[in-house]
């Protein structure tokens, strides 16, 4: 936790309610330790109790015990939806209970893989808006362009989805770069960032070689690294889809 006293607005940043600060309070991101820390705290802490809310089940009997306060309930009373009450709150219990240990599932502080699936199914499941929306691909590019310390590919390589937009986001102690697409309802983000010092599954990023693929929670991901960059594909297509996008991507 930190005691800078821009914290609100970090939080509201995370929240992507920091409006027309986005950028202001990204930079400070950068160059505030505690602040920054705190960023990856939360998109730690945001994967570890989605992961958890996934297999913690609530006992047969407490679920009936449930339904029949439903019923009990006046009828002037919306029903409460008290199983996805209880899945969330033993998700957090759970993430707390173990001490850190679901925090730090998936690696070490530079582990991308952990992190991209991360951000992209908190982006998800907050419904959030691209920072910027254009499905032009020249126009993506140039707005990207003075806001990041390396060039981006040719993302019109990808002309069988459709490009909605992108937007910054701070991970893994670096910007990163994240383009949004969308193939007939699936979203699917393409995450660039420099490759110094990240890894995947404790190892260095494949350069060169077949990208490293992984299914987690209904999502495909594939991470690579090229020319001192690291791409991570991720989205709601099955593995082949990603895996053909991510040719084409390499090639291009």
């Amino acid at each position: 936790m930190t005691d800078c006293k821009h914290r609100l607005d970090v939080e509201a940043w995370l929240d992507g309610e920091a409006g027309e600060q986005t950028d202001t309070v990204a930079k400070h991101i950068a160059a505030c330790a505690p602040c920054k820390a705190f960023v990856e705290m939360q998109r730690r802490f945001d994967f570890a109790a989605r992961e958890t809310a996934l297999t913690v089940k609530a006992p047969p009997s407490l679920l009936s015990r449930l339904d029949d306060l439903d019923a009990e309930a006046p009828s002037h009373v919306a029903p409460v939806s008290r199983r996805w009450t209880f899945g969330a709150v033993a998700a957090s219990v759970s993430a707390l209970a173990v001490g850190g240990t679901l925090l730090l599932r998936g690696g070490s502080d530079n582990e991308i893989s952990h992190a991209v699936f991360g951000d992209f199914a908190t982006h998800l499941d907050a419904d959030r808006k691209p920072d910027l929306i254009e499905s032009d691909p020249q126009r993506v590019l140039a707005w990207f362009a003075p806001k990041l310390p390396f060039s981006l590919p040719p993302i019109g390589a990808l002309s069988e989805v459709e490009l909605i937009g992108g937007r910054l986001c701070w991970l893994l102690g670096r910007r990163l770069a994240a383009v949004n697409f969308d193939r007939a309802g699936a979203a699917i983000g393409l995450y660039v960032a420099e490759a110094e010092g990240l890894s995947h599954n404790g190892s260095a990023l494949p350069d060169g070689e077949t990208p490293a693929l992984i299914e987690r929670n209904g999502l495909a991901a594939a991470f690579w690294r090229k020319n001192g960059l690291a791409y991570a594909l991720i989205g709601q297509p099955p593995a082949p889809t990603i895996v053909r996008l991510t040719d084409i991507l390499r090639s291009s």
